[in-house]
Order: C-alpha cells, then sequence, then structure tokens
C-alpha cells in the first residue's frame, strides 16, 4: 500500500538576496541546509535559468525514446555520453552525462548587470565561470565507442542547440553551488566548501528523462517482439499495470544498479517471452538514497503527458510527440525523509526554481552543521502516461581530497566527548516516534484548553486522535524501518581522512556490491 506523504514547501531564496553583499540571506540558508532543516531549498529568479532549462529539458524524451545508433551520433556531435544502460528496455530511467570543466585560475570572473526580478530592477553581481581553454565537455562513458557515420541520418536540425544549452545551464547552475558554498564559508568556521569544489575543477551535468509506465512497457513490449509494429492499447496497458500493482510488492524483485534504481528484468516475474511484461517497481523512479557530494542542483521538474504512445517503423520510433502538463499532485514527485518533523514528505519549488540539495561530504567537512537528506523520486500512482524531465548537476570534491571534518570539531568532540558519529547523527525511529508522541500530546493539550465548552465531548475525541496517532505512528515506524533497511549509514561507508573516492567507492559496494543494501531490489 502506497503511502500518505506531506507535502513540503521549501524556503526560497531569490538569487538578488542570494548574491547580495550584505549576505541578509545567510540564516535562512543555514536554516534550510543544517541539521535543524530539511536539507534542501529553492532558488528563484536566476537569470536566463527558466529558458535555458525550457530548451534542454525538450531534448530528454525526444533521446531516451529514439533509434540507438542515431542516439549515439547524437551524443558524440554534442559531446555528451550515457551513465546509464540504455539498451535495457525494462529501464525506468534514460541518463545523458557530461562532465562541465573549468579552470581554477580563470574561475570567476565578476559580470554587473542590471536585471529586473519580480517587477522591480536589481543590481546584481553575478558570478560567471569560464570553461577551461581547449577542454569543453568531457564525455562520461560514451554509450560504445563505435564511430557511426551521419550520412543518411536526419537529426541534427531537431537537436540543435543541445551541447550547448547542456553547458549554458550547466555553469549557470555551478555559480548557484559556489555562491551557496561561499554563504556556508563565512556561517560555519573552518570550512572552505568553495574552494573544494574549484580544486575539482569540475561538475558533473546530467539530463534525465524519467520514463512513463506506458512508455517502460511499449519498450518491453519492442524488446520481445523485434520487428513488429503493434500498437499497445491504453486498455492493454491499464490491465498490465493493474495485474503487476496486485502480484507484486513494490519491495521484492528489483535489482538497483545505481543511483537512479535502474530496474533489472527478474525472470520469475516474466514465465514466457512472448508475453508482454510490465515495468517492476511501478511507485519509484529511483530508489532511496543519500547523494554523496557537496551540492545537488536541480530544476524543478517538467511532466510531459502522452497517450498516443510511439510504434516502431522500420527499427525507428515513430510519433513521439507529447504535451506538457502540470504536476498530478502539485509537487516535484521528489520525496524526502524529513528529520525535523520525523515525517517523509514531498518537495514542492516554484516553476523556474533550481532546487539545492545538500550531500554527505559538506556534511562531513562541515563537521554535520549541513546535512545531507535521502530522497527518492516517485512516479504518480494513477498516471501510467506522465513522464518527469530535469537536468540535475553535481558539485564534488576532487578525488583526491581527504574528508575531514574541521579542526573545532576535534576540540569541541575532546571537551564534549563526542565521536564521529555526532557528524552523522540522524533521529532513530524511536526518537521520531518520541517527537511525533510529544507533538501529538500537544496538540491534545491545545484542543483541551481550546474546547472548554465542549467538555463531555473532550474524552472520546482525545480517545480517538490518540488512536488514530497511534496507528499513524506504527504506519511511519513501519516506512522508516523499511527506508532504513537500504540506507547504509554513513559512518559504515566514511573513515575519517580518507579520500574522496575512496568514500565514492564504499557508498557505491554498501549501496549495489555484491553484498550491497540494496543489491536484491
Amino acid at each position: 500500500m502506497e503511502e500518505k506523504a506531506d507535502i513540503l514547501e521549501l524556503l526560497e531564496i531569490d538569487y538578488c538576496r542570494l548574491i547580495s553583499e550584505s549576505n541578509e540571506c545567510t540564516g535562512d540558508v543555514m536554516k534550510a541546509l543544517g541539521p535543524e532543516g530539511p536539507g534542501l531549498l529553492a532558488i528563484t529568479g536566476v537569470p536566463n535559468a527558466q529558458s535555458l532549462t525550457n530548451t534542454l529539458l525538450s531534448f530528454a524524451r525526444k533521446l531516451a525514446l529514439m533509434d540507438d545508433t542515431q542516439r549515439r551520433h547524437i551524443l558524440k556531435d554534442h559531446g555528451l555520453g550515457t551513465d546509464v544502460s540504455l539498451k535495457k528496455a525494462d529501464r525506468k530511467v534514460s541518463s545523458f552525462a557530461a562532465q562541465l570543466n573549468f579552470s581554477q585560475s580563470t574561475s570567476v570572473k565578476l559580470e554587473h548587470k542590471n536585471v529586473k526580478s519580480e517587477g522591480e530592477n536589481c543590481y546584481k553581481q553575478r558570478t560567471a565561470l569560464l570553461p577551461e581553454e581547449n577542454i569543453g565537455s568531457k564525455v562520461i562513458e560514451q554509450d560504445d565507442a563505435q564511430t557511426v557515420t551521419s550520412q543518411g541520418l536526419q537529426h541534427c536540425s531537431d537537436f540543435e542547440g543541445l551541447g550547448n544549452s547542456f553547458k549554458q545551464l550547466g555553469f549557470c547552475m555551478v555559480e548557484v553551488g559556489l555562491r551557496l558554498a561561499q554563504i556556508c564559508d563565512q556561517a560555519i568556521e573552518g570550512i572552505e566548501l568553495e574552494k573544494v569544489i574549484l580544486d575539482a575543477h569540475t561538475a558533473k551535468g546530467r539530463l534525465i528523462h524519467y520514463h512513463s509506465l506506458s512508455e517502460t512497457t511499449l519498450l518491453m513490449g519492442l524488446a520481445n517482439t523485434k520487428g513488429s509494429n503493434k500498437r499497445l492499447s491504453g486498455k492493454e496497458l491499464r490491465c498490465t499495470h493493474s495485474k503487476k500493482n496486485s502480484s507484486a510488492s513494490s519491495n521484492q524483485d528489483v535489482k538497483g544498479k545505481d543511483h537512479f534504481g535502474i530496474a533489472e528484468k527478474n525472470n520469475s516475474l516474466y514465465p514466457s517471452a512472448k508475453k508482454v511484461p510490465s515495468p517492476v517497481t511501478p511507485d519509484l523512479w529511483q530508489e532511496w538514497h543519500y547523494d554523496y557530494g557537496i551540492f545537488t542542483l536541480l530544476t524543478t521538474p517538467l511532466f510531459l503527458s502522452s497517450f498516443s504512445l510511439p510504434i516502431r517503423s522500420n527499427g525507428i520510433l515513430m510519433n513521439q510527440s507529447a504535451q506538457e502538463c502540470s504536476s498530478p499532485d502539485g509537487h516535484t514527485y521528489l520525496k524526502i525523509l524529513n528529520i525535523v518533523n520525523s515525517k517523509v514528505m514531498f518537495a514542492s519549488a516554484p516553476s523556474g526554481s533550481l532546487i539545492v540539495q545538500v550531500g554527505e561530504a559538506a556534511q562531513i567537512l562541515s563537521g554535520g552543521k549541513l546535512h545531507a537528506t535521502a530522497h527518492c523520486v516517485c512516479r504518480p500512482s494513477e498516471r501510467i502516461d506522465v513522464s518527469r524531465e530535469t537536468f540535475v548537476v553535481f558539485l564534488q570534491p576532487a578525488w583526491n581530497k581527504s574528508l575531514s571534518p574541521p579542526k573545532w570539531f576535534y576540540e569541541e568532540r575532546e571537551a564534549t566527548k563526542h565521536s564521529f558519529e555526532d557528524i552523522s547523527a540522524s533521529p532513530s525511529t524511536e526518537m521520531m516516534e518520541r517527537n511525533d508522541l510529544k507533538s501529538n500530546l500537544n496538540s491534545l493539550s491545545l484542543a483541551v484548553t481550546e474546547n472548554q465548552p465542549g467538555l463531555e465531548n473532550i474524552g472520546l475525541e482525545s480517545a480517538q486522535s490518540t488512536e488514530t496517532f497511534t496507528e499513524n505512528v506504527n504506519d511511519l515506524k513501519m516506512l522508516l524501518n523499511e527506508i532504513q533497511k537500504i540506507l547504509p549509514p554513513l559512518m559504515s561507508r566514511w573513515k575519517e581522512g580518507e579520500t574522496f573516492v575512496e568514500f565514492s567507492r564504499e557508498t557505491t559496494r554498501k549501496y549495489y556490491g555484491a553484498d550491497g543494501m540494496q543489491s536484491n531490489r
């Protein structure tokens, strides 16, 4: 049964405030990204971000559904690669990635611009990154090194501006991340997040298409009936989806490979190759995890809807049109485990804003003053036609960067007898239950105080409220236990002083290795 989740309206900080020399937003930034906050916030009014986002996201679905040979050539032309297997028909995610390289010596340039924001002219000082000379974007794990000739392929005009939009939006988001790093450096003694990011010389950009359930079902059916032009009707798709929901649990028969929870086929679900199987885990696009870099920046997602499914003709998927639609439930479908109020919540942010999340490297380097948040990406439960597009930039330390907390942490640890566990401390389910119990008792006491005229009903109402609360706590505790089963604790993956590459390898192993906590999902 799908759990209910509240909606978290992210704290919004306008770009004018973010770059203000008065640092007036420092308190808000630390409140949102620190241990007393959800670990993420939204930046609004970033110059050119909306137009660049609209342009770039329009390419994601087309790339995800097109012929593999054409796609390889297009990615090569635009300096992109892929970091997921696009040959897997049952994939839930198609991802296109590149490194955004910049030179430390020429990385910061000040540009003064008059920009209109919220109806007023706002004088801004904007930090702009300059790409390294003669380097550009480095391809990540190019999908097959095979050289494909462009003769006879009609694709150039459809993807004009892909690589340029990728780079421009990527560097725009890096600028925002660097400014946030400056603010954190000023607020927290002894950390140098801005320098750590610049020393890495690079950030990773990722354009992501989250496949609708109908698309994934279609791709899997085509894989089993190669050369067939059969179109699946909406009724057939709904029947397939219904059978899957009734026959398999979302927590079983799924194998994850990376932080996108790419599903692998389980033979027990598909006894006959002639049948069209439904995709596994229809409720999640991306499994629960922590980001392990410094900051992750995301565009607010674009949702597309199409029941006019593409069909294959001569090996090429045709009729790929889809219409932009609003979020089915009014939020981003980014779900977080909010340790502040002990709830699982959906994040909501204004359209056109950039969402910023804290990674575990920042949590370590800040001595726990910044706090990463466990999160996943959910599919709309009742909309098999809806897909999701977004662009993500990961700001990470250099691979050889040693991960240790600041000096004051050691002094504080000695004085208070604390341990490194304090860096990764997060409320246990028992603590969350106690917090919710305390909140519930306070609300019941308030109800008693405010309802003096109806004293005869207070006992009954309180009993009913307590019973409902107990059921909710038990449901929440079960959910939190399930989440914790697949989230390897930070202290099991990080050792004081190890390099970022060692930390990232151990994190990957703990999640997806042979004995990893998500190896059987």
